[in-house]
């Protein structure tokens, strides 16, 4: 709870100009950005112990900071890395983890076709986003699981199918949130690699990670 009034200070006094998160009113933000991001570790097994394997969890679009921050908070003995295409919004999250002593949170300006994930990691990608385009956009020479944050009905809603080929979906677990229904659903690959290497320009995740 602590945590939660630090980081909803943070956003709505500090940064108040660069809409980090529509949820200004506190306990909208506390239940839909705060246990949002953490409730997976609780309903679900194959997303806890993904991570608990790895060790590396990357955050692809983190915007605000979700789910980076609050699971980076639970769980301390994790590597975090958050990549985000905004410039503004990766110098102030930065500024906010610092505040929030998050040590194990490392960011970058970046933007994920450009990044080959060579290590085992987990990912998770709570931004609004489509699977079946960031599915697309993933470079891997590893075997890593992939998590989604979505609404209900994601299966009616998005189109992925043609990613079958390339992806085993390993976990589709439907959660309420008083009034919301939430879903999360994860994804491996089935082949290593994975994604178009041609680019000259990519750059390999290794590198990046401390």
């Amino acid at each position: 709870m602590e945590f939660s009034k630090q980081l909803h200070k943070l956003i709505f006094e500090d940064f108040k100009g660069l809409n980090l998160t529509n949820h200004s009113n506190y306990d909208d933000f506390q239940l839909l950005q705060i246990v949002d991001s953490i409730k997976p570790l609780e309903i679900s097994c194959i997303f806890k112990e993904a991570i608990e394997n790895v060790g590396i969890v990357i955050d692809i679009g983190f915007g605000g900071g979700f789910p980076l921050l609050p699971l980076a908070n639970l769980l301390n003995n994790i590597q975090f890395l958050g990549i985000e295409a905004k410039r503004k919004k990766v110098q102030a999250v930065d500024v906010i983890k610092n505040k929030l002593n998050l040590c194990n949170v490392q960011l970058i300006h970046q933007r994920l076709e450009n990044i080959v994930i060579d290590r085992e990691v987990v990912v998770v990608i709570k931004a609004v986003s489509d699977i079946n385009d960031l599915l697309s956009k993933i470079v891997t020479t590893k075997k890593i699981k992939i998590f989604f944050y979505k609404g209900p009905n994601v299966e009616e809603k998005e189109n992925y199918q043609n990613q079958l080929l390339f992806w085993n979906v390993i976990e589709n677990k439907k959660y309420s949130l008083q009034n919301y229904q939430r879903t999360i659903i994860g994804f491996s690959n089935k082949n290593v690699p994975c994604g178009t290497f041609s680019k000259k320009d990519k750059v390999l995740l290794s590198k990046i990670l401390k």
